[in-house]
């Protein structure tokens, strides 16, 4: 999924798609009648629609095989909720013939909500099961247009595609301090960096890093690095004796939290990543640390609500739908913080 201005859709399709809805959105206008408008045959079309928005109870869950949305208003407003495909539950088999089946939300949550004002759109891909039609509080009736790209041709541009999908969740990562409340980005990496610049120079502290699978990697890969190239001792409980040690003799939901209530104290950091958020030896190595008194920083991603983003006392939530998205744009936000520190602190990065 991807919301941004709609200035901003060349970002993400290839420039010969591009040229061609250019064309498209050359001529549209809350005038214009509705009906299918041919971009490039079936592979790209438009629909322009009218409707009233509805209470969300009213609303249905869809998702597409075939096609590509990028849904956008021309008149009113709407919401969007979005929930990952596997987390929904079909209520009714997918039609070829219209490409689309429709869910029920059972026993799950909207990773996203987007609110389709004129001058914005909401780019949806087959894994992103949608709700349109919701009501804002805003102007109930919508005109609206829905630009269909086929996914077979959308193929060749695939590698453009995801650097543009992994760059639109980075730049839309939300920031919080210990309080739930938002702040700058920028802000949160610098809390981070003055604390580790504290804890090396005057408390001579630890930067402990934990998580697990890809989140164990980028740790291990981010505990050398700031040993190595930022001077400051890291801790990862990591090696495979007290991994499995921990698990077979206690359990593997306090392989973590162990180690950190014996030796983190009120002059270390912790760093928790956890792509869901809902890793429960991650949050007991969180809450472990925050009861020695540790500054936490989280990083997480996937659903909104994840217990983890709620923890530390800054945390960097990535709005991204599935693990690898949410993994890639952890490794730049983790070699980000580590460049800010090295800028700032240690005359720059190597």
């Amino acid at each position: 999924m991807i919301f941004a201005r709609l200035e901003k859709l060349s970002n993400y399709v290839s420039a010969t798609d591009f040229e061609k809805i250019r064309l498209f959105l050359d001529r549209i206008s809350p005038s214009m009648e509705d009906g299918r408008y041919d971009i490039e045959g079936e592979r790209i079309f438009a629909k322009v629609m009218s409707y009233d928005t509805k209470e969300v109870s009213d609303c249905k869950i869809e998702a597409h095989n075939m096609y590509i949305d990028i849904q956008a208003t021309l008149k009113g407003s709407e919401g969007i909720d979005v929930f990952e495909r596997d987390s929904v539950n079909e209520i009714v088999p997918y039609d070829d013939s219209e490409d689309v089946a429709f869910y029920s939300e059972e026993n799950s949550r909207p990773i996203a909500h987007c609110v389709n004002v004129p001058g914005y759109f909401t780019m949806l891909y087959p894994s992103d099961a949608h709700r349109p039609q919701e009501k804002t509080g805003l102007d109930t009736n919508v005109k609206k247009f829905v630009i269909k790209i086929c996914v077979d041709g959308f193929d060749m541009q695939y590698g453009e595609s995801y650097f543009n999908l992994i760059f639109s969740g980075l730049n839309r990562t939300i920031t919080t301090d210990s309080t739930g409340r938002s702040i700058d980005i920028n802000d949160g990496i610098a809390r981070w960096a003055e604390k580790a610049d504290k804890i090396s120079d005057y408390d001579h502290g630890i930067m402990c890093f934990c998580g697990n699978g890809a989140s164990a990697s980028m740790a291990e890969h981010m505990s050398h690095d700031w040993f190595q190239n930022a001077h400051i001792n890291t801790l990862t409980c990591s090696e495979v004796s007290h991994i499995t040690a921990i698990s077979n003799d206690i359990g593997y939901d306090d392989v973590y939290s162990f180690r950190v209530r014996r030796v983190i104290s009120d002059n270390d950091i912790l760093v928790g990543i956890s792509s869901s958020g809902n890793s429960q030896n991650i949050v007991n190595a969180v809450l472990a640390a925050k009861e020695k008194g540790a500054f936490v920083i989280t990083l997480t991603g996937k659903g909104s609500d994840n217990n983890l983003r709620k923890l530390g006392d800054v945390n960097f939530y990535v709005p991204l739908s599935t693990y690898g998205e949410v993994e890639s744009a952890h490794a730049i936000l983790l070699h980000m913080a580590l460049d800010y520190y090295l800028d700032k602190f240690l005359g720059g990065r190597h």
